[in-house]
């Protein structure tokens, strides 16, 4: 269905620019540099509300987070899958909060696509094919077999953990490590925080729909207005399983951004 609607592979190069979770097509995963700690009690964790420790540590993490009115960067994506090996793509990102992501991608320095994303519509040009595509959010929830929207896609961006509900969950100390762990509608999804709360790992396991997400966090930058992680690993398991790195430079916060995308639909 979704072949007959776009050009797949600058469809799948598009959202690699977008979010670093794309080309669902392969068998394989590798590992991130650190794994995440989930002791077996925490995987039949029921929901029994919240307790004082976990709000207070919630309520650090969200003190903390990265947030932005306009943000840019330089961004280096690698792509591993067992079907395609490795594939290494470069774009640029800009975001306007809550409004707008834009993203050109491409490879060996030639533009082969640009992206606009607004809350309720996805927007695409094939530079290459030289065709546009306008769809809505239903394209990434088709591809990836997760819920996604703007908001979705916009945390994913500046670092912020998705698919965690707060109001059930529970909190452990691994050694210097704080551990959240919520548990709603039959999905599972853990944190593991730094001793300074900053989110090192995110794993969402959803056991009822076969699906997972994993994304961990490397090297904060401290001299932004919050820190900001410049590097990660996402693993994705539905439909097919994959693992994109992704690398910010460049990064440029609450300065002025431009969304070129003047183009007319064929």
């Amino acid at each position: 269905m979704l072949k007959s609607l776009i050009h797949p592979g600058s469809f799948r190069l598009a959202l690699a620019g977008c979010c670093g979770i794309l080309l669902f097509h392969s068998c394989v995963l590798f590992h991130p540099r650190h794994s995440l700690v989930v002791k077996a009690a925490d995987t039949t964790l029921v929901a029994s509300g919240t307790t004082d420790s976990s709000a207070a540590y919630y309520a650090r993490l969200l003190a903390g987070e990265f947030r932005f009115e306009t943000f840019s960067a330089k961004l280096k994506l690698q792509v591993k899958t067992e079907a395609s090996g490795q594939s290494d793509y470069t774009a640029t990102l800009r975001m306007k909060a809550d409004s707008a992501i834009w993203i050109s991608a491409g490879q060996m320095g030639i533009e082969g696509i640009r992206v606009f994303i607004t809350p309720d519509s996805v927007r695409i040009w094939d530079k290459l094919e030289k065709k546009y595509y306008s769809r809505d959010f239903s394209v990434f929830n088709e591809l990836l077999g997760l819920p996604v929207d703007f908001n979705t896609l916009q945390d994913v961006l500046a670092g912020r953990p998705v698919y965690f509900q707060p109001q059930q969950m529970k909190a452990a100390r691994l050694d210097s490590l704080c551990q959240l762990t919520s548990f709603s509608n039959g999905v599972q999804n853990t944190l593991m925080l730094s001793r300074k709360f900053q989110l090192m790992s995110m794993k969402m396991v959803d056991a009822a729909h076969n699906r997972d997400l994993a994304i961990d966090y490397f090297q904060y930058n401290p001299q932004l207005s919050k820190p900001f992680s410049e590097e990660r690993v996402l693993v994705i398991t539905q439909p097919k399983p994959v693992e994109i790195s992704i690398l910010f430079n460049k990064v440029k916060v609450n300065e002025p951004v431009k969304f070129p995308f003047r183009i007319k639909a064929e």
